[in-house]
């Protein structure tokens, strides 16, 4: 059980890319002007889901 909960040097490279792609999309939809509107929307879907 030692290993289970090991880390590795792959865990914290795979964490930076998958920061690095989030960092990637929040800009991509600070670009558009419909983020408010597809953010309100999913909002809305979510709820009556």
């Amino acid at each position: 059980m030692d290993g289970f909960f090991s880390q590795s040097p792959l865990w914290h490279l795979k964490i930076g890319e998958i920061h690095a792609l989030l960092e990637r999309v929040k800009i991509s939809e600070e670009q558009h002007g419909d983020v408010l509107h597809i953010r309100k929307y999913n909002r809305i879907l979510s709820i009556h889901a």
